[in-house]
């Protein structure tokens, strides 16, 4: 063992010193440093396309049309077709009020116009014969008397004179024997049906005149049939009153009288006439041959022109009641949904009462423009529209209308868009973002929007020429997303770098990248 501890110490001794008397290789020259290629820049080439200039708004979906449905007529809804959020189509019923007034208004006004048309025919067809030949008759009677008197007393003038004092003297009998049992039953009938009579002209004023919806004419009518039925009863009872009760003092005092005038009556018969009697008999032919002529012609042209505009009036009111009737019937003015129900069944309606609120179908976008931009603006341009409910897919729209008059206020003018909306997918009161077409170039030189470098005011660009950088001051146009024109400064097929570097400097050596 310690044997071998003993070698392994003079191994390891050798071999140091060899180590140490070895001498140091001389060091190798150093290699030279290679040359760092030039820096990769993307590029693009400078073409030409057509270019649109566009500016942002925000704006709200809008109906076209709204409408608030009102009845025409009051009354009570009996029955409602729709409720809130329901399609209707213009004509469809939406209500019906209850009719039984407006059947009845019409029913009135259907017998109005009977009787108007019933008085015209009456006048159209001239004089009626009885009145004619009663008029006739009465001439008659007044010319034979005038010629009785100029003749002088006759034996027929005497024998009348005589028959009338005696009826005389027997009306004055028996008004002091008093009346018998069945004339005292006659008059109380008699004064019965007038009293019926009246009460049925009383109920007839009060229906006509209770509706307020017939003409005052109407109702005036009604009033003088009443006013007349009234007249005839008073008479009636008053003569149940004077037959029933013995005679007074003053009855039989007239009855003598009536007796006293029947025999002077045929004392003058006897021995006739005076001049006075003679003008007041040819007075009554005067009068008899006046009434006989307007029997013959009793209606003058004013008139049957009274009696037609009188019709006319009637059919009027008989239109005007059809139509209220119809009115009862309300239906949906427009193609619309129905966004408010402001009534329910059972409650009453009136014309200033809405039954429900209808919207269109087809929207609008209404938007605000400064006043600056109004020459860019015409009828017919296009827009793109985006809402927030459908992210990722824009509507094309064109402006509809521009508002007449600026708002002095914000300075700005209204417009109206009218959106490609196949799908009904706007809907009213919706946010909108407009982006409206202000001008459009074609043919005009296009570079990338990361092209383009803002340096001390100035706008410029590089190319890419030889594998050098060229720094070329622009004039820009319109931009158009991540395009932008340029009006001048660089050639079709010159290649620009896209996105800035601050480390490019003029003159730098660079790679390009395509595409």
């Amino acid at each position: 063992m310690v044997r071998l501890i003993a070698l392994i110490a003079a191994f390891t001794l050798g071999l140091l010193a060899l180590v140490g008397c070895q001498r140091p290789a001389p060091a190798a020259p150093a290699a030279p440093r290679p040359t760092p290629p030039p820096p990769a820049v993307r590029v693009a080439k400078v073409e030409r396309a057509e270019l649109a200039r566009t500016a942002g708004y925000t704006g709200d979906v809008r109906a076209t049309n709204q409408v608030v449905v009102l009845p025409k007529v009051a009354g009570r809804i009996e029955k409602l077709s729709v409720e809130v959020g329901s399609a209707v189509k213009a004509g469809e019923v939406i209500a019906e009020l209850e009719r039984a007034t407006l059947e009845t208004q019409v029913a009135q006004a259907e017998a109005a116009v009977g009787v108007a048309e019933a008085k015209l025919a009456a006048m159209r067809n001239g004089p009626r014969p009885e009145l004619v030949a009663q008029a006739a008759a009465n001439l008659r009677m007044a010319r034979a008397r005038l010629a009785a008197l100029r003749d002088g007393g006759r034996t027929e003038a005497i024998g009348q004179a005589q028959a009338n004092l005696d009826a005389a003297r027997a009306r004055l009998a028996q008004l002091r024997a008093g009346a018998t049992p069945q004339q005292v039953k006659a008059a109380e009938l008699l004064a019965q049906q007038y009293r019926n009579a009246l009460y049925a002209a009383q109920l007839q004023r009060d229906g006509v005149c209770g509706n307020r919806y017939n003409p005052r004419f109407l109702c005036d009518a009604e009033q003088a049939r009443v006013n007349a039925a009234e007249t005839a009863a008073e008479q009636a009872e008053q003569q149940v009153k004077v037959i029933t009760s013995p005679p007074t003092a003053e009855q039989v005092a007239q009855a003598e009288a009536a007796v006293a005038a029947a025999e002077q009556q045929l004392a003058l018969a006897r021995n006739p006439i005076t001049s006075h009697d003679l003008a007041q008999a040819e007075a009554a032919v005067a009068a008899a041959e006046q009434q006989h002529q307007l029997a013959q012609k009793p209606f003058t042209d004013e008139d049957l022109r009274a009696a037609s505009a009188g019709l006319d009036q009637a059919k009027a009111g008989l239109e005007l009641a059809r139509l209220q009737r119809k009115e009862a019937t309300i239906t949906a003015p427009i193609d619309g949904i129905v966004t408010e129900r402001h009534l329910s069944v059972g409650a009453t309606a009136a014309p200033t009462t809405p039954i429900v609120t209808l919207v269109g179908r087809e929207v609008k976008v209404t938007t605000s423009v400064e006043e600056s931009r109004l020459g860019d603006i015409q009828v017919g341009q296009p827009a793109t529209l985006l809402v927030a409910a459908y992210p990722g897919q824009p509507f094309a729209a064109k402006v509809k209308s521009i508002a007449p008059v600026v708002e002095s206020r914000s300075r700005t003018i209204a417009i109206d868009l009218a959106p490609d909306d196949p799908r009904s997918q706007l809907k009213p009161g919706m946010f909108v973002q407009v982006q409206l077409e202000t001008a459009r170039k074609k043919d005009v030189l296009v570079v990338p929007k990361a092209a383009i470098v803002e340096q001390s005011g100035m706008t410029a660009l590089f190319v890419v020429g030889d594998g050098v950088l060229r720094r070329l001051e622009v004039r820009t146009g319109i931009v158009d997303g991540d395009r932008v024109e340029v009006l001048e400064g660089v050639a079709e097929g010159q290649e620009v770098v896209v996105g800035g570097r601050p480390d490019l400097r003029d003159g730098d050596a660079v790679t390009a990248q395509r595409g």
